[in-house]
């Protein structure tokens, strides 16, 4: 081997030495970073020493695939959880004081008392105040699940947003991938950042990464619908600010999923965008929290309608109201969609509207005041609340109290079972993320690799100090 040759061989190799040493020390410094993907140097030899070919870098794409699946439905149920956590605090459990089966319990209850002393105007009294109870608990009830409804409206708005903007980034990170290969140069920062905005982007819709040439990819949703493929059409969403029980995505009430003009979300407002937490938030506003309303409207309008039975209290005539009314009217079998929010108490029987509580003992229809002692109403009333019935919905007969215990039993049980699969998910998700990370950066080997650069280093920096002396011998001669 000739000096020269010998120069080109150590030199080379004391450069790829020392972009083996930036690299490992780059993979240990990203040991924890989650989309960091772990770099290699690609080397081949030739007659004047070694040769950079390239920086590879190294990738799970199956598993970083199932990963992304399970943050995907890792999100759906805690979006889920999260706002059906916060109904069931607002109907409450039969056993909570404040709970709607509580206070229809401490309205039969005041009942019973007012007809064992219907002569005492405290008993009244008691009552008035234990229907405005349970009259409050419908009204609050449906403002807020209305208002977790428009709670997931603007989640919907928020992610779609999120998906726009990061579906361009993506757009320019291909392009800049792509000329970066096109001239040779490193890529693997450029990848890096890409793999963080589709984990993100991925927590919104469940995705798969489909490779296309020159290092970029295609996005398309676990459903089948493209949304990136060399580049992307924007997705709008009309959030509404406000929304009441009457509004639905069913009726045209609601904004769904719109591209290019067109609706993409089908009969669902989401269409196949599945998976995440966009599918989430309206499966919340258009299912979840709207069976919940009409769960509230059913009682409130089984409640009336008990009450106003004419069989009940044949004060009244059929033509009039009862003693709770749909917000002063008549209450109509036809119009029972947001009910819970119009039910109200008859003004005739109201002392803030200038009524009289002793319509409560002779009955809403009475002209004048009956004997002060007569408890036949009141015990009417009684009986009506706490008889077996059954509604247009459930053919099994329950009084009032237990529908509304099954109300509150259902809405627990819907968010038992989201807890469950919430748990189920969190830990696959650690599980395939932990197996991703064993295929990627391993400290200890990268330490080891970097022990060896410094022994291929001095080998490499001994040569040139083997030629330089060579060199002064020469030159001494």
């Amino acid at each position: 081997m000739s000096i020269s040759s010998a120069i080109h061989s150590a030199v080379s190799g004391l450069n790829l030495n020392a972009l083996r040493a930036e690299v490992t020390s780059h993979n240990i410094a990203n040991s924890l970073t989650e989309e960091y993907g772990r770099r290699e140097v690609s080397q081949s030899s030739g007659p004047s020493g070694v040769k950079v070919d390239d920086v590879i870098r190294h990738e799970t794409p199956i598993l970083t695939a199932d990963r992304r699946s399970a943050g995907a439905e890792t999100g759906f149920f805690e979006r889920s959880l999260d706002t059906l956590e916060r109904l069931e605090a607002v109907i409450g459990t039969p056993s909570t004081q404040a709970g709607l089966a509580s206070k229809l319990t401490a309205f039969e209850n005041a009942l019973v008392a007012a007809g064992n002393a219907p002569s005492q105007p405290a008993s009244l009294a008691a009552i008035d105040s234990a229907v405005s109870d349970v009259l409050s608990a419908f009204h609050q009830g449906t403002r807020s699940i209305q208002g977790l409804r428009q709670e997931a409206d603007a989640a919907i708005a928020q992610d779609i947003t999120a998906l726009n903007s990061g579906l361009s980034q993506i757009e320019k990170l291909n392009g800049d991938i792509g000329r970066a290969r096109a001239v040779g140069a490193p890529d693997a920062s450029l990848i890096d950042a890409r793999q963080a905005v589709i984990d993100q982007l991925s927590k919104i819709v469940s995705l798969k990464e489909i490779p296309r040439g020159n290092g970029t990819v295609a996005l398309i949703s676990s459903s089948g619908l493209v949304l990136l493929d060399g580049s992307f059409s924007p997705l709008s969403f009309e959030a509404t600010p406000t929304i009441v029980a009457e509004m639905t995505y069913a009726t045209d009430g609601l904004s769904g999923i719109v591209r290019s003009e067109q609706n993409i979300g089908d009969e669902t407002g989401f269409g196949r965008l599945t998976g995440g937490t966009l599918e989430a938030s309206f499966n919340l506003r258009d299912h979840s929290l709207t069976k919940a309303q009409d769960g509230l409207d059913r009682i409130a309008f089984d409640l009336a309608t008990r009450l106003s039975d004419p069989l009940v209290d044949p004060s009244g005539g059929a033509a009039d109201p009862g003693i709770l009314t749909d917000g002063g009217a008549i209450v109509e079998a036809t119009n029972i969609l947001g009910f819970a929010e119009r039910i109200e108490l008859n003004a005739l029987a109201d002392p803030v509207e200038g009524g009289e509580l002793s319509r409560w003992r002779d009955g809403i229809g009475s002209v004048s005041m009956g004997p002060i002692g007569n408890a036949e109403q009141l015990f009417r009333f009684h009986e009506a609340l706490a008889r077996p019935q059954a509604d247009s919905i459930n053919n099994t007969p329950m009084t009032l109290i237990a529908r509304a215990a099954d109300l509150s039993a259902s809405l627990s049980s819907e968010r038992f079972a989201t807890e469950q699969d919430l748990g189920f998910s969190t830990a696959r998700l650690e599980g395939l993320r932990s197996a991703e990370q064993a295929h990627g950066v391993d400290s200890d080997q990268e330490l080891q690799i970097l022990m060896q650069i410094e022994r291929s280093y001095a080998a490499n920096a001994k040569v040139l100090q083997a030629v330089n002396a060579m060199m002064q011998k020469i030159l001494e001669i």
